[in-house]
C-alpha cells in the first residue's frame, strides 16, 4: 500500500531505510510495512481459504486459459489486469486478512478484514489490520513488544486512514473523495454514464493491487492450487524506470542492466512480486514480496517471501452490513492530505 507506517490511501507513498535515511517513493501497496519499513518478511503458512462465490465466471476468465503456455508475460500481465478490473465489479467482497511480517531484527505477525460494497460511485470500502512485533532487546533484556493498527475506510465522502504504531500518537488523516473522481474526470476528459470505481485510487485491497501493477512488470504465470482451490501463480519484477525513480543514485545502472539483482536493493525493498489469483473469479488470495531479508552487505542472491498478505474465507455477492463503511473518529488530530494524494493520482498503465 504510504510515510514510515503502513501504506494508507491518505498518504500512498511509502517510505523504505536506505543508506541511513528514509527513501520516499515506494508505491502505496504495501499495508504490511512497518514503522521504517517499506516491505516485509515471512513465508506464508496454509491458508485454508474458503473461495465461494454463486455467479457465473467471468467470460475474460475463459480467455485466460492454458496460460501455463505460450507468451508467458503477456499472458502473466492480461491475468494481472483482469484480476485488478475484477475486484472494481464486484458487488461485495467479504474476507479476513492474514499478515506475516519479518524484516532485519523485527518480526510481526497478525491480521484483520476486509469489506467491500457498490459499484461505481456507490462503492465504499473498509480495510482493518492490527500487527504485533517484538524486536530482539540488548543481552539480558526482555523482549520489546508494540502493535501496529491501520484502519482505512471509505464512506462514499470521505477516506479515512487510522494509524497506531506503538506508544506513539495516533495518526488520522483524510481525503476527499469527490475531489479524486474530479480528478479522474478531468484526466478522461468526460464523466462516463457508469463512473468507473475510484478504490484503486484510494485505499484496501484494489489499492494494493494497483499500486503493484504500476510499479512491477510480470512476467512469469504458471498453475497452482490453494486447498483444491485452483490458482494462478504471477511474479513480476520492478519496471526499471520506476525502480530508477525510487533510487536516483542507481539510475544508469538500472537503465544499463535493466534492473538490479536482490542483494544491490535496500533492505526491506521487495525484488519480485508474487500473486495468487483464484482462476474462477480472478481473486488474489495471497500477495507476496520476494527479496534477500538482513541488512546490507549480504553474500547471496536467495531471495524468499519478506511479506506475505492472505484473504482467506472469502465471500463474494453477498449481503454487506453498511454500518461497515460508518466512521466517527474517536481519537487523533485531522489532517486532510487530499492536495497531496490528487498529485499521485493517474490512469492506470495500459
Amino acid at each position: 500500500m504510504i510515510q514510515p507506517s503502513p501504506a494508507t490511501a491518505a498518504l500512498p507513498a511509502c517510505q523504505a531505510r536506505h543508506s541511513g535515511r528514509l527513501v520516499a517513493g515506494v508505491p502505496g501497496a504495501i499495508p504490511l510495512a512497518v514503522g521504517l519499513l517499506a516491505a516485509v518478511t515471512a513465508a506464508a503458512s496454509d491458508p485454508a481459504s474458503v473461495y465461494r462465490h454463486d455467479g457465473e465466471p467471468a467470460a475474460v476468465v475463459e480467455s485466460l486459459a492454458d496460460a501455463d503456455s505460450g507468451d508467458q508475460a503477456g499472458r502473466a500481465e492480461r491475468i494481472v489486469s483482469a484480476a485488478l478490473a475484477g475486484l472494481a465489479r464486484q458487488s461485495s467482497i467479504s474476507a479476513r486478512v492474514r499478515q506475516r511480517v519479518r524484516i532485519g531484527g523485527y518480526s510481526m505477525a497478525g491480521g484483520g478484514r476486509y469489506v467491500q460494497s457498490g459499484l461505481g460511485e456507490r462503492q465504499r470500502f473498509r480495510f482493518e489490520s492490527m500487527l504485533t512485533t517484538d524486536t530482539p532487546a540488548e543481552e539480558g533484556s526482555p523482549r520489546a513488544f508494540f502493535t501496529v493498527e491501520l484502519v482505512e475506510v471509505c464512506d462514499g465522502t470521505f477516506c479515512w486512514t487510522f494509524r497506531r504504531h506503538g506508544e506513539n500518537p495516533a495518526e488520522l488523516y483524510r481525503v476527499d473523495v469527490g475531489r479524486v473522481r474530479q480528478r479522474i474526470e478531468s484526466l478522461t476528459g468526460k464523466r462516463p454514464s457508469e463512473p468507473p470505481a475510484i478504490t484503486p485510487h484510494l485505499g484496501g485491497v484494489q489499492r494494493i493491487f494497483f499500486w503493484l501493477r504500476e510499479w512491477f512488470e510480470f512476467d512469469r504465470v504458471e498453475s497452482s492450487q490453494i486447498d483444491g482451490v485452483p490458482i494462478w501463480v504471477v511474479e513480476g519484477g520492478w519496471n526499471k524506470t520506476r525502480l530508477g525513480q525510487l533510487l536516483p543514485e542507481q539510475a544508469e545502472r538500472i537503465a544499463a542492466e535493466g534492473g538490479l539483482p536482490p542483494a544491490a536493493l535496500p533492505e526491506g525493498l521487495p525484488w519480485r512480486v508474487r500473486f495468487s489469483i483464484g482462476k474462477q473469479q480472478l481473486f488474489p488470495f495471497r500477495i507476496e514480496h520476494l527479496a534477500i531479508p538482513g541488512e546490507r552487505p549480504v553474500e547471496t542472491e536467495q531471495v524468499e517471501p519478506i511479506a506475505v498478505l492472505e484473504l482467506y474465507d472469502v465471500r463474494l455477492g453477498d449481503s454487506v452490513d453498511a454500518t461497515a463503511f460508518v466512521y466517527d473518529p474517536a481519537e487523533g488530530e485531522m489532517v486532510d492530505t487530499t492536495d497531496t494524494h490528487l498529485t499521485l493520482v493517474g490512469p492506470p498503465r495500459p
